[in-house]
């Protein structure tokens, strides 16, 4: 198993060779006292970062009993490990030939200079007496959802002394416990390391999106109703504490007295049952990877053992030895150990001499769907083997598919990536998991159902009808390493208060948007009456099944009945200020989105209650307005006019456009779009996968915003490339061409995105031009980057000024 913890410490480039200068005059990287301990321990401060070859198992068992963190650097050949003088010494004594990264060097001699007393730039990440706040204000304000559940004490507190008194280990169980089980249970562990500041953060997301949305939210409803989630935000509370520090404490704080700083302790991710005496693992005490005196002997990992037995029933047969036996096919549940860092999701088996697990299929299929939203690599967890390690465990001792994330693609992961890709991508991830559970080695084989939608208000009043649509899509997958069959839609159905696979569970057949079911992609809809269903808010889960007749995990959305005298209503018509003609916008009241039909016309149903308005398309200018009173039983009508965006460029690729230059192999194609079904769209690489070394264009003819401001591009892309090394970037420049900047850039991501990107440096310039830049390197390839859908336009005051400067709303709406 790939074990490559974080180790977070700000990026301070600044005067790193006079940082290198300083650790090799201090003697970091003597190789003398090689192989002794106490060498290791007290140089332990004193590290760099160095690669040697990748040339085998041999190479791969070696560091990863030796060394905490060990990343694959797949592209150059490389293995690269942090070390010490000791580390080192292994290094050239195995005939490594290790060789000095300069550039992850310097980072991290400064970072270990600037975090010596804090932890600055890192206020994303919550410490441990905030994580443990935040469950408890979780629990008061969730009592019917959220629950705290005392597992055990870290080894602090089973020896406390008055500095370091230790900890409970925390569970925080999320519920709906009106709903009587059994129900199906995911449990999330994250901090069993403690310098990995990110899994704790993204598990906590997870919690707060769960509860923070059950009102609200469709799936976090149907979730927390019929599922449960025991989530172990700090696994390792006494290390992390040190780490909040600035120190790079990795494992428990267990004192065995021989070592010193933070080489002390076990670690965590080596103790427990799975081939604890295996070669994966260290038995130095003051090693990275120490795994204890004996299987589970930390208090930790017994706590951890003991609650997932109580939680999960043992569903693969045989003896804990006997890693032949396969789980029951039927097996509910999902187990997740998360970690940092890699970009890779990791699944059993992963200890040194292991072949694939007996679910092995199954577990890679999941594997996939969950690297599809993070766009990690999806591996089993061999690659770099581990003894005795977290969901080796799980899954061997209960036969729940259990994963390993290790979240991000740096040694010190910044704020702004983290909330920026890690946190959406792999809160994503979790929810696709959580909507699995009922049947974790089958569902993800189906398609997803996205985009769960009513048509119109979600307020329906008694005998109406209601048109249902979704987007059944078998074509999630990442596909980076090895590929997953994809099969063409045949099915989908709405399931109304009432889960698709309870017993009696009858659903309502869904037609395909194009008249027939024959895509791996399919939009669908229904048009669902509402005669028989009683006043208030019923749950729309909707399942698709693909040809090989298995369903995938349904996608959801609120539909509510209503007395017309009980709600208020806002209708009318949407219109071009300039033609008159009617638009399709989108129209948003409080929290619900409706479109305006072909006529333009519209309808909002909302319980009474003063509103505010957005109304947007593209195009045209956004408009907004507050203060809309709706009354119980009345209609407020309200026409509105929309003013079109100014010098506005658009390409949605169906025609050739003469104003693009194609440098390369840029070209239209007809390619799978956004909405899954075939259109024309720009590719680099529309004959297949790019090629090495490339550097090309698609840049835009010279437009002129003199005089205005609020200028935006929008556009759809799918930037399937090499995670890391291979880049779509959108550039802009204000002078021709002569100078460019960087404004967006993407990679590894599998599926069609929306991007809108705020040009404040565009505004009053008279001569920008915008352009896609593809670039790749050496060795992987893949499909490319394809866009459509694009569009450059202002938007802004001076855009609005220039036009007539009339009132847009009839009835004095503004």
């Amino acid at each position: 198993m790939t074990n490559q913890p974080h180790t977070p410490r700000s990026r301070f480039l600044a005067h790193a060779a006079a940082g290198l200068l300083t650790l090799v005059a201090t003697g970091a990287f003597s190789a003398e006292d090689a192989g002794a301990e106490e060498a290791g321990a007290e140089e332990a401060g004193t590290t760099a970062v160095f690669r040697v070859y990748d040339s085998g198992p041999a190479v791969r068992a070696l560091l990863g009993r030796e060394f905490a963190h060990v990343k694959v650097d797949a592209k150059h050949g490389d293995l690269i490990v942090e070390a010490n003088a000791a580390q080192r010494a292994i290094l050239e004594q195995a005939g490594l030939k290790p060789r000095m990264d300069m550039e992850l060097s310097a980072r991290v001699g400064l970072a270990d200079l600037a975090l010596s007393k804090s932890i600055p730039g890192f206020a994303c990440y919550r410490t441990v007496s905030e994580t443990n706040a935040l469950i408890t204000n979780l629990v008061a304000a969730n009592p019917n959802l959220a629950t705290v559940i005392d597992i055990g004490d870290s080894w602090r507190k089973s020896t406390p002394t008055a500095q370091e008194p230790g900890f409970d280990l925390r569970v925080l169980k999320l519920t709906n416990s009106a709903i009587a089980g059994p129900k199906p249970r995911m449990f999330v562990m994250s901090g069993l390391h403690a310098r990995e500041y990110t899994p704790v953060e993204v598990n906590a997301t997870f919690a707060e999106w769960l509860l923070n949305n059950y009102q609200t939210d469709a799936t976090a409803r149907w979730l927390l109703d019929y599922n449960e989630f025991h989530l172990l935000l700090q696994a390792n509370p006494d290390g992390r504490i040190i780490a909040e520090s600035g120190q790079s404490q990795r494992k428990n704080r267990r004192d065995h007295g021989g070592c010193s700083g933070v080489l002390d302790g076990v670690d965590l991710n080596r103790n427990f049952q799975i081939d604890w005496t295996g070669s994966g693992s260290s038995t130095s005490l003051c090693n990275e990877t120490y795994r204890g005196t004996a299987v589970l002997s930390e208090p930790e990992s017994t706590a951890v053992n003991s609650y997932i037995a109580s939680i999960f029933p043992d569903t693969r047969p045989g003896a804990l030895s006997d890693y032949t036996q396969a789980a029951a096919a039927d097996t509910q549940g999902l187990y997740l150990d998360v970690h940092s860092y890699s970009e890779v999701v990791l699944w059993p088996w992963g200890f040194p001499g292991s072949t694939t697990a007996p679910n092995n299929a199954p577990l890679r299929t999941l594997g996939r769907r969950f690297a599809f939203f993070n766009s990690y690599s999806p591996e089993q967890s061999n690659t770099i083997p581990a003894s005795g390690a977290s969901d080796d465990n799980a899954y061997g001792s209960l036969g729940v598919p259990a994963y390993t994330f290790e979240l991000g693609d740096d040694f010190f992961q910044d704020c702004a990536t983290f909330t920026g890709s890690i946190q959406p991508g792999n809160l994503a991830a979790f929810q696709y998991g959580a909507r699995i559970l009922s049947k974790p080695y089958q569902m993800p084989s189906g398609p997803d159902a996205l985009n769960v939608r009513v048509q119109g208000p979600s307020i329906v009043f008694p005998g109406e009808s209601v048109m249902v649509l979704a987007t059944i899509d078998d074509t999630r997958f990442n596909q980076s390493n090895g590929t997953e069959t994809t099969q063409n839609i045949s099915s989908a159905r709405v399931y109304v208060d009432q889960l698709p696979w309870a017993a009696g569970a009858i659903g309502q057949t869904m037609l395909a948007a194009d008249g027939s079911f024959n895509q791996t992609s399919e939009g669908v809809s229904l048009n669902l009456p509402s005669t028989g269903l009683s006043l208030g808010q019923h749950l729309l889960l909707v399942q698709g099944t693909d040809a090989s007749t298995i369903a995938g995990p349904p996608g959801a959305a609120f539909l509510t009945i209503s007395d017309p005298a009980s709600v208020g209503q806002l209708q009318g018509t949407v219109t071009s200020f300039v033609s008159g003609t009617p638009l399709e916008a989108t129209l948003t009241l409080g929290a619900e989105a409706v479109v305006s039909g072909v006529n333009g016309g519209y309808t909002h149903r909302k319980t009474p209650g003063v509103y505010s308005l957005l109304v947007s398309k593209p195009g045209y200018l956004d408009e907004a307005a507050t203060g809309i009173s709706l009354t119980a039983g009345q209609i407020t009508t309200r026409d509105i006019a929309m003013y079109p965006t100014c010098a506005a460029f658009a390409d949605d690729a169906e025609t050739v456009q003469p104003a693009w230059t194609a440098s390369g192999t840029w070209a239209r194609a007809s390619q799978t779009g956004p909405t899954g079904a075939a259109t024309m769209v720009w590719s680099d690489s529309p004959a297949g996968n790019y090629g090495d070394n490339a550097n090309m264009s698609l840049t835009s003819g010279v437009l002129s915003y003199a005089g205005l401001d609020g200028v935006r591009l929008a556009f759809d892309h799918r930037c399937n490339t090499e995670a890391t090394f291979d880049f779509g970037r959108v550039e802009v420049s204000t002078n021709g061409g002569t100078n460019w900047t960087q404004v967006f850039q993407c990679d590894g991501a599998n599926g069609w995105r929306h991007e809108q990107i705020e040009l404040p440096t565009i505004a009053n310039q008279a001569n920008v031009r915008f352009r896609f830049r593809f670039t790749s390197d050496t060795g992987q390839v893949a499909d490319g980057w394809q866009l459509d859908n694009i569009r450059i336009e202002s938007a802004g005051p001076a855009c609005r000024a220039t036009q007539l400067a009339t009132n847009l709303f009839a009835n004095d709406f503004e």
